[in-house]
Protein backbone atom coordinates (compact mmCIF):
# COMPACT_ATOMS: atom_id res chain seq x y z
CA UNK A 1 0.00 0.00 0.00
CA UNK A 2 1.34 3.40 -0.97
CA UNK A 3 1.20 6.09 1.72
CA UNK A 4 1.81 9.69 0.68
CA UNK A 5 4.93 11.32 2.01
CA UNK A 6 3.87 13.99 4.51
CA UNK A 7 7.08 14.79 6.32
CA UNK A 8 10.72 14.23 5.37
CA UNK A 9 14.07 15.25 6.79
CA UNK A 10 17.10 15.23 4.51
CA UNK A 11 20.53 15.75 6.06
CA UNK A 12 23.91 15.24 4.56
CA UNK A 13 27.29 16.59 3.67
CA UNK A 14 29.10 17.23 0.43
CA UNK A 15 32.78 17.81 0.01
CA UNK A 16 34.99 18.25 -2.98
CA UNK A 17 38.57 18.84 -3.99
CA UNK A 18 39.76 20.33 -7.24
CA UNK A 19 43.42 20.76 -8.08
CA UNK A 20 45.75 21.33 -10.99
CA UNK A 21 49.37 20.40 -11.44
CA UNK A 22 50.67 21.83 -14.67
CA UNK A 23 48.64 20.35 -17.51
CA UNK A 24 46.94 17.80 -15.23
CA UNK A 25 43.73 18.65 -13.38
CA UNK A 26 41.60 16.50 -11.09
CA UNK A 27 38.27 16.76 -9.30
CA UNK A 28 36.89 14.53 -6.55
CA UNK A 29 33.47 15.02 -4.93
CA UNK A 30 31.75 12.97 -2.23
CA UNK A 31 28.16 13.26 -1.02
CA UNK A 32 26.67 11.62 2.07
CA UNK A 33 22.89 11.71 2.32
CA UNK A 34 20.70 10.73 5.28
CA UNK A 35 17.14 10.98 3.96
CA UNK A 36 14.43 10.11 6.46
CA UNK A 37 10.70 9.70 6.07
CA UNK A 38 9.02 11.05 9.22
CA UNK A 39 5.46 10.42 8.04
CA UNK A 40 3.23 9.07 10.83
CA UNK A 41 2.24 5.44 10.39
CA UNK A 42 5.32 4.44 8.42
CA UNK A 43 7.08 1.33 9.73
CA UNK A 44 10.57 2.45 8.62
CA UNK A 45 12.29 5.79 8.49
CA UNK A 46 14.19 5.64 5.19
CA UNK A 47 13.17 7.92 2.37
CA UNK A 48 12.82 5.70 -0.72
CA UNK A 49 15.13 5.83 -3.75
CA UNK A 50 17.84 7.94 -2.08
CA UNK A 51 21.39 6.49 -2.14
CA UNK A 52 23.54 7.27 0.93
CA UNK A 53 26.88 7.64 -0.86
CA UNK A 54 27.80 9.23 -4.17
CA UNK A 55 31.37 9.74 -5.43
CA UNK A 56 32.49 11.56 -8.57
CA UNK A 57 36.10 11.73 -9.76
CA UNK A 58 37.50 13.23 -12.95
CA UNK A 59 40.98 13.55 -14.41
CA UNK A 60 41.95 15.75 -17.39
CA UNK A 61 45.23 16.41 -19.14
CA UNK A 62 46.04 19.23 -21.57
CA UNK A 63 48.63 18.40 -24.23
CA UNK A 64 49.07 21.01 -26.95
CA UNK A 65 45.61 21.25 -28.61
CA UNK A 66 44.46 17.88 -27.21
CA UNK A 67 42.63 17.34 -23.94
CA UNK A 68 41.99 13.71 -22.94
CA UNK A 69 39.99 13.02 -19.81
CA UNK A 70 38.10 10.40 -17.87
CA UNK A 71 35.51 10.39 -15.10
CA UNK A 72 34.06 7.88 -12.69
CA UNK A 73 30.74 8.06 -10.86
CA UNK A 74 29.85 5.68 -8.02
CA UNK A 75 26.39 5.51 -6.43
CA UNK A 76 25.64 3.22 -3.46
CA UNK A 77 22.64 0.90 -3.43
CA UNK A 78 19.15 2.18 -2.70
CA UNK A 79 18.18 0.88 0.73
CA UNK A 80 14.44 1.57 0.49
CA UNK A 81 12.14 1.02 -2.49
CA UNK A 82 8.36 1.22 -2.40
CA UNK A 83 7.56 -0.01 -5.88
CA UNK A 84 9.24 -3.30 -6.82
CA UNK A 85 11.13 -3.65 -3.49
CA UNK A 86 12.94 -6.79 -4.71
CA UNK A 87 14.24 -4.85 -7.70
CA UNK A 88 15.68 -1.89 -5.75
CA UNK A 89 18.63 -0.37 -7.63
CA UNK A 90 21.99 -1.90 -6.69
CA UNK A 91 25.24 0.04 -6.25
CA UNK A 92 26.91 0.91 -9.53
CA UNK A 93 29.80 2.78 -11.07
CA UNK A 94 30.11 4.28 -14.52
CA UNK A 95 33.29 5.28 -16.36
CA UNK A 96 33.26 7.91 -19.12
CA UNK A 97 36.09 9.11 -21.36
CA UNK A 98 36.47 12.13 -23.61
CA UNK A 99 39.02 13.52 -26.06
CA UNK A 100 38.81 17.13 -27.21
CA UNK A 101 40.80 18.88 -29.90
CA UNK A 102 40.96 22.67 -30.26
CA UNK A 103 40.99 23.28 -34.00
CA UNK A 104 41.22 27.03 -33.31
CA UNK A 105 40.29 29.51 -30.59
CA UNK A 106 36.67 29.31 -31.77
CA UNK A 107 36.25 25.63 -32.76
CA UNK A 108 36.54 22.54 -30.56
CA UNK A 109 35.91 18.97 -31.70
CA UNK A 110 35.37 16.17 -29.22
CA UNK A 111 34.47 12.51 -28.98
CA UNK A 112 33.06 11.04 -25.77
CA UNK A 113 32.53 7.42 -24.78
CA UNK A 114 29.81 7.28 -22.16
CA UNK A 115 29.47 4.17 -19.96
CA UNK A 116 32.75 2.96 -21.39
CA UNK A 117 32.60 -0.43 -19.63
CA UNK A 118 29.03 -0.97 -20.85
CA UNK A 119 27.72 -1.47 -17.29
CA UNK A 120 24.07 -2.38 -16.89
CA UNK A 121 22.60 -0.40 -14.01
CA UNK A 122 19.44 1.27 -12.80
CA UNK A 123 18.96 4.55 -10.98
CA UNK A 124 15.24 3.85 -10.53
CA UNK A 125 13.75 0.38 -10.14
CA UNK A 126 13.19 -1.31 -13.51
CA UNK A 127 14.45 1.69 -15.47
CA UNK A 128 17.62 0.55 -17.21
CA UNK A 129 20.15 3.27 -17.98
CA UNK A 130 21.77 3.38 -21.43
CA UNK A 131 24.70 1.17 -22.28
CA UNK A 132 27.88 2.32 -23.97
CA UNK A 133 27.43 5.19 -26.40
CA UNK A 134 29.74 7.37 -28.44
CA UNK A 135 29.00 11.06 -28.97
CA UNK A 136 30.72 13.43 -31.38
CA UNK A 137 30.49 17.14 -30.75
CA UNK A 138 31.58 20.35 -32.43
CA UNK A 139 31.47 23.64 -30.51
CA UNK A 140 31.77 26.94 -32.35
CA UNK A 141 32.11 29.99 -30.11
Amino acid sequence: QVINLNRAVIKGAETGVKFSLGALSATVNYTYLDAQDRTEGRTDDKLPYKPKHTVYAALDYQYARFKPGASLRYVSKVEEAIFYPYDAPKAFYVVNAKLSYNVSDQITLSVAINNMLNRQYEEMARYRMPGRSIAFRMVIE
